[in-house]
């Protein structure tokens, strides 16, 4: 599914850019020996069914946070609702790209 994958890379990209303004650019999934890496995870159910997953590094998510929040997060838990948020984000856009009808979960 070429044009899917096509699709979530220009979602990503665009979520980054016009909500975070960040650049976003594929890269392998981060190495455990890169240090610290926050996970957050929503379910597509329904007509199609699957998983959005965000790996983010430390470092990446603690800047993520800052774009989001619109200074330095408090403590790690900001940190973790923002990529909880972010996950969330990029779910919603690709579930426009997926046969309907279906649903997401809360992130985890």
């Amino acid at each position: 599914m070429p044009a899917l994958a096509d699709g979530i890379a220009a979602v990503v990209e665009s979520v980054f850019a016009e909500l975070l303004d960040l650049r976003a650019q594929p890269t392998a999934s981060p190495s455990a020996g890169s240090g610290p890496v926050l996970r957050a995870s929503v379910r597509i159910s329904g007509a199609w069914q699957g998983m959005v997953v965000v790996d983010c590094p430390e470092e990446l998510a603690r800047r993520t946070a800052a774009a989001m929040w619109g200074g330095q997060p408090r403590d790690r838990a900001q940190v973790a609702d923002a990529i909880g948020e972010l996950a969330n984000m990029i779910a919603g856009n690709v579930k426009v790209l997926l046969p309907g009808p279906s649903r997401l979960s809360l992130p985890a």
